[in-house]
């Protein structure tokens, strides 16, 4: 007897035949698409007026960003929520991604990431007459690509296995994420082990994707 004998895709078919997995993974990419883009603008902006501008209060503001960097995110879900269903925006996309369209630990690594740029490189630009605007989008952004690659992996995966928070907010089965969907294959009277587990490979097998894309496009980058 040999592994293969045994192999069988038997628990894959029932997944795909009973659980809409490729929309519940779908919401979740479109879900860390929308967090990923708008952590990315936010954090590079941000950063760049903390690494280079002078002005009233921004001392103030870094430390601000860094205590509420060691604040777990779960301390905030409740009052999150609340603020949410007040906006009316319960069971929508925007509901789902609003608390995470920008990320303190994103802007405190893309201050690094500037700050560790030459500084005559800066100077220079600015003395033949380019802009900050220009010097951002043509020399300070390019050269963190891998600062912004690494964070957006860490990124795509937080919200890819997030759970509670879409849970909350989702209240129909067309909103649901992947990791809601995949709960929905354990059954607590009959245990169904293997149709559990496959649905975790299913899981798993998107992060992976992504993280070897990204540790590829990494090493290119910096080679």
């Amino acid at each position: 007897e040999t592994f293969f004998e045994f192999f069988t895709f038997e628990n894959y078919n029932w997944v795909f035949a009973n659980i809409p997995i490729l929309k519940y993974v779908t919401n979740s990419l479109q879900m860390c698409l929308i967090v990923i883009v708008a952590q990315s603008i936010t954090a590079c902006l941000a950063a760049y007026a903390f690494a280079f501008f002078k002005f009233k209060g921004k001392d103030t503001l870094f430390q601000i960003i860094l205590i509420a960097m060691m604040v777990p995110g779960e301390v905030c879900t409740i009052c999150n929520f609340l603020t949410v269903r007040d906006m009316g925006l319960v069971n929508s996309m925007l509901g789902l991604t609003i608390v995470s369209l920008t990320s303190c630990n994103f802007i405190f690594m893309m201050r690094q990431s500037y700050l560790s740029l030459p500084g005559e490189m800066r100077e220079a630009t600015m003395m033949d007459g380019c802009g900050e605007i220009r010097y951002m989008l043509q020399f300070a952004v390019p050269l963190s690509i891998p600062t912004i690659a690494s964070l957006s992996i860490t990124t795509f995966i937080s919200v890819f296995n997030s759970y509670l928070w879409p849970l909350l907010v989702s209240r129909s089965p067309e909103h649901y994420t992947v990791q809601i969907g995949m709960a929905l294959l354990v059954d607590h009277e009959t245990p169904t082990y293997g149709r559990q587990l496959a649905g975790a490979v299913l899981c798993m097998i998107i992060p992976i994707i992504f993280f070897i894309n990204h540790d590829s496009g990494t090493y290119l980058c910096r080679h």
